[in-house]
């Protein structure tokens, strides 16, 4: 029998069902493919489900949904946190809590243009690529991308002195093509010194989406045509320990 880190390793196992329930491109259920993202959907399935929810089991879940409407005071952290982690010792007793962060609507904001802004700051891109295609909405405004293809990742320059890094993304990745596509209309504001448009959305590797934020610059003008600079940034935490903070770097341009 594999072990845990084999499977986790072996792409073309399963380890549970994906939450919530969706179908894939072959309408089957939907499957997580290692522990890591197995714990994350359980954990979002129990705190999301309320007790007498779920038929034949009406204990299990959280009373997080009904506090998330009392109101906000010095108290509202400790209680929420307290119910998180009764809850994850008594349903899911294998995840280990280290930290309860508990944000208001306006301290998240607050909170992800700071993050955004040490992010970009301080961390280097593993990768650099042309962008193979990339597309955008005319009537828009400001260059509001909606689509980029990049080339497979063996085919990128890795960064200098990352190499045995990026060979391991390289195998990770394999021969996929990435391909961006944004789930929102894209925000200007001041996230860091250099970059001054923000899209959010999801990157394709293969048959599967990842959580990506892209951050660039529009040159369109001084191209004289359509034209763009900036960093993708791609949440693998689900499928690799050996980014730092699970997330793939790449710039691109076209």
């Amino acid at each position: 029998m594999p072990s845990a880190l084999e499977t986790d390793l072996n792409p073309n196992t399963y380890v549970g069902l994906s939450f919530p329930l969706r179908r894939d491109k072959f309408n089957d259920f939907a499957m997580t493919k290692n522990s890591l993202e197995q714990a994350q959907h359980n954990l979002k399935n129990l705190l999301l489900t309320s007790p007498g929810e779920r038929a034949m089991q009406p204990e299990f879940g959280s009373n997080i949904r009904a506090i998330c409407f009392e109101q906000i005071d010095k108290n509202l952290p400790v209680t929420i946190e307290k119910e998180v982690r009764n809850a994850v010792e008594i349903w899911l007793p294998y995840i280990n809590i280290q930290e309860v962060n508990t944000l208001t609507e306006d301290q998240i904001s607050s909170s992800d243009l700071e993050k955004n802004e040490k992010m970009i700051g301080r961390k280097k891109s593993l990768f650099s690529s042309y962008a193979e295609h990339f597309e955008y909405t005319p009537e828009h405004n400001m260059l509001n991308i909606t689509k980029i293809i990049l080339p497979n990742i063996a085919n990128m320059g890795p960064t200098p002195g990352d190499e045995k890094l990026c060979e391991e993304i390289k195998k990770l990745i394999g021969d996929n093509q990435l391909i961006f596509n944004s789930n929102e209309e894209c925000r200007q504001g001041n996230y860091v010194n250099k970059y001054r448009i923000l899209q959010k959305g999801t990157i394709k590797i293969g048959d599967n989406d990842y959580t990506a934020s892209l951050y660039y610059n529009d040159h369109s003008r001084e191209a004289e045509k359509k034209a763009f600079e900036g960093i993708i940034i791609i949440e693998l935490s689900t499928i690799t320990s050996s980014l730092p903070e699970g997330e793939l770097i790449i710039s691109t341009k076209k």
